[in-house]
């Protein structure tokens, strides 16, 4: 086992006259961050969109999983769905927008999931403006997604409804297999990422400045439920 660095007095990145000066650790108050590890899951943080033909609808709950993750599964009718957008526990049961794509300041997103069959499945997960068509139609937003029918991945950004970038096939999946994904948007341009390798990234777009909310969800490309599995997902961005 290789030693650790020690720095006893402490670590910061905040100048010596500032109100964190001498906290002895990175100043939490640079950055807002979000981050759910699904150790454990309170449904009442998230607006569902569900789909189900029969009277039975599908289920969500913690998995029996190193690290904590979150499983979850529409019925079992073809395009059958279940998605998800953040809504903060505030009892209102609606997409709860806390981040924005700002010019000047970065923003990080990473995730770890996987999909029970990827080539029978369409599934997603970023950010987008709250709607009830986060698959089809969203208004604004910054995602990766798969289609039913193939095993790719695809980054998309929307823009006041129309689609502003659209990489198709960055990376080919495969069923049951943990992947992660992520974007940077460094004030001006965009990184993305598979496997924590970059796989794009353009500075020739304007993201929306609307705020959005932290979205993710499968449906079933067949008469047979999909599991996603999300191990965690993470937003940063610069205050």
């Amino acid at each position: 086992m290789t030693t650790p660095q020690r720095f006893s007095k402490g670590v910061t990145n905040v100048t010596s006259d500032k109100t964190m000066g001498m906290l002895i650790i990175p100043d939490p108050t640079s950055v807002h961050m979000f981050m759910r590890d699904f150790d454990n899951f309170i449904p009442t943080e998230w607006d569902f969109t569900r789909s189900h033909t029969g009277s039975t609808m599908g289920s969500e709950n913690l998995a029996d999983a190193d690290g904590g993750v979150l499983a979850f599964y529409p019925a079992n009718a073809d395009n059958d769905y279940t998605f998800f957008q953040f809504a903060g526990a505030d009892g209102s049961y609606e997409g709860t927008e806390i981040f924005t794509i700002e010019s000047g300041k970065k923003l990080w997103f990473k995730a770890r999931l996987k999909v029970s069959d990827t080539g029978d499945s369409d599934f997603f997960i970023g950010l987008q403006q709250k709607g009830s068509t986060p698959l089809t139609a969203p208004a604004n937003g910054v995602w990766f997604q798969s289609d039913d029918g193939d095993d790719y991945l695809d980054f998309r950004v929307y823009s006041g409804s129309a689609s502003i970038l659209a990489d198709v096939e960055i990376a080919t999946l495969a069923d049951d297999t943990y992947f992660t994904v992520g974007f940077h948007w460094d004030g001006g341009g965009l990184q993305y990422f598979y496997n924590d390798a970059e796989v794009g990234e353009t500075t020739s777009i304007s993201p929306s400045t609307t705020e959005m909310t932290i979205v993710f969800g499968v449906q079933n490309g067949s008469a047979a439920a999909r599991t996603m599995s999300l191990d965690y997902v993470c937003v940063i961005k610069e205050r």
